[in-house]
């Protein structure tokens, strides 16, 4: 490897232009590969209209088997295509008439498949009724199955209307994998074999692996302390999500929908025509592809992240220049790697916290997860503060008053909460009206004393939403509370009056007015009341 990298720098001053960021590319995937265990890797794809190269950094190869995580959003849209072109769905075909149980959604604006293709339906990021305790969070959606899918459609109200906000929605790709899926009386994964796979000949590229191909599936390695993690398994949202595959398929992947290879050439051409904007920013979006331009060249690409592993993937239709990155280990870097590769911004300084000591950036420096899978992680090289969410670009943050900081390019901000000590330890997304908070890994939970007096005040039934109650009860001086149809789990206090879960990133607090309990607001993928009834 190191041969190889010595070689492309020596001739840099006669390669091409494309060359020569691939050699600085591969340089510095080496450079990122040497934070990490042997057994993680990154491997990288360049290939035009003339030619193709690859590198790895690590031990893998062009045959060893990635998590494509997001990716897999792609294959869902393209389904889509498919089924249109075959004239089995439309793109305003309303999912109700796909489903025999209620959905959410007015009658007149109800949500339809090519909502949930371009994240404009209105659904959340992910289910509430998702079980993201301590339990299932190294692999969040294998238990989720049909059973709980539909009866969250049947009981769910939309916060957002449908078609006027675009919201990145896991939900929203594993229903629409599902719809077309049991149109087609079969699974996610075997409709991606008999449509896109087999045609295609991607060997390797399926939701369940063979043993043979279990052999060659690299294990994923969590972020921070590169901890190797289990691959994450989907259930019915696998269309968000579920697929895996290697450098040679994902090359071959790129190609075919660069080039509208048959037998799929109508469905490439309509999965990668924009159907929508995303909200604040200058991306657009197809059947999955998100649009953006790239160093002043119209691009098309997504890319994909779970617990351990990460991917982007895209091309340039006007130039046939096309792009994998695959990484077994959660680097923050890959995007820049693929977005650098496809002409964008210069790659930036290895991102991590020693590159921030002793600057005032340094306190912020981490991973800040909001849910299972969607992680903010905040890096620095020295002089600015960047971050960067799961499945999205790295963006840059300017301060705007103390802790909080907007984003470039995007009508949202950043705010950082610090603890009793000073440290921070948590930030809060403040974004379309909405507050998330996402606590910082690593950071100890700070905990105050209250006395059995106050504690027994915020005992009682709070009304969140129709036939959903919390029901706080003490035992001594430890608080418990319990939503309806789930656990009583333990709350502990960081104030007088808010408490925090230990199990999930949520936080109640209590509200006192005339010296009255009236309420509690729970803190979770932003804030709902429940006023007090018991």
């Amino acid at each position: 490897m190191k041969t190889f990298v010595l070689l492309t720098a020596t001739l840099l001053a006669t390669m091409s232009h494309a060359e020569t960021q691939l050699a600085k590319a591969a340089e510095y995937a080496d450079a990122l590969k040497s934070t990490a265990p042997d057994s993680a890797c990154i491997a990288i794809a360049y290939f035009n209209k003339k030619t193709s190269r690859q590198h790895f950094a690590g031990g893998c190869g062009q045959d060893s088997i990635f998590q494509i995580g997001s990716i897999s959003k792609t294959f869902t849209g393209l389904l889509l295509a498919k089924a249109v072109q075959e004239n089995l769905v439309s793109l305003e075909t309303p999912i109700a008439d796909l489903l025999a149980t209620p959905v959410p959604g007015a009658q007149n604006n109800p949500i339809r498949l090519r909502h949930l293709a371009t994240h404009s339906s209105g659904l959340p990021r992910l289910p509430d009724n998702i079980d993201l305790s301590a339990e299932q969070m190294d692999d969040p959606y294998a238990a989720y199955d049909e059973t709980l899918l539909l009866d969250f459609l049947a009981n769910h109200t939309l916060a957002n209307k449908t078609g006027v906000h675009s919201e990145y929605s896991n939900l929203g790709s594993g229903l629409l994998g599902y719809l077309l899926a049991n149109q087609a009386q079969t699974n996610y994964g075997a409709l991606v074999d008999s449509v896109i796979a087999d045609p295609l000949k991607l060997a390797d590229t399926t939701q369940t692996l063979s043993p043979s191909q279990s052999q060659r599936a690299l294990p994923g390695h969590r972020s921070g302390d590169f901890k190797e993690v289990p691959n994450w398994t989907f259930d019915t949202l696998a269309g968000a999500g579920a697929l895996n595959s290697t450098l040679q398929d994902m090359t071959t992947y790129i190609r075919a929908t660069m080039t509208d290879q048959a037998p799929l050439t109508d469905a490439f051409k309509l999965a990668k025509t924009k159907q929508a904007d995303f909200d604040g920013s200058t991306q657009g979006i197809g059947l999955g592809w998100i649009l953006q331009d790239i160093g002043g060249r119209a691009a098309l690409w997504h890319n994909g992240g779970t617990a351990g592993q990460r991917a982007i993937a895209g091309f340039v239709p006007e130039t046939g220049e096309g792009v994998v990155v695959l990484a077994n280990a959660v680097f923050s870097e890959i995007d820049a790697i693929g977005n650098y590769l496809l002409g964008g911004a210069a790659l930036p300084a290895l991102a991590n916290a020693a590159s921030a000591q002793g600057t005032p950036f340094e306190d912020f420096v981490g991973r800040y997860p909001l849910t299972a899978d969607f992680v903010i992680t905040i890096s620095s090289d020295g002089d600015a503060l960047f971050g960067q969410a799961t499945g999205q670009p790295r963006f840059k943050m300017k301060d705007k008053s103390t802790d909080r900081y907007t984003i470039e390019g995007v009508d949202a901000e950043i705010e950082f909460v610090r603890g009793n000590r000073g440290a921070v330890e948590a930030l809060v997304l403040h974004q379309n009206g909405a507050a998330q908070r996402a606590r910082k890994e690593g950071v100890a939970r700070e905990t105050v004393t209250v006395d059995e007096t106050t504690l027994e005040r915020y005992t009682g039934e709070y009304q969140l939403a129709p036939g959903a109650v919390f029901t706080v009860t003490r035992k001594g001086t430890q608080l418990e509370a319990q939503l309806t149809g789930q656990p009583a789990f333990p709350v502990y206090p960081s104030s007088p009056s808010r408490f925090y879960y230990g199990v999930v990133e949520a936080e109640l607090e209590f509200h006192e007015q005339n010296g009255q309990i009236t309420g509690l607001t729970l803190h979770q993928n932003g804030q709902h009341k429940a006023p007090k009834t018991k």
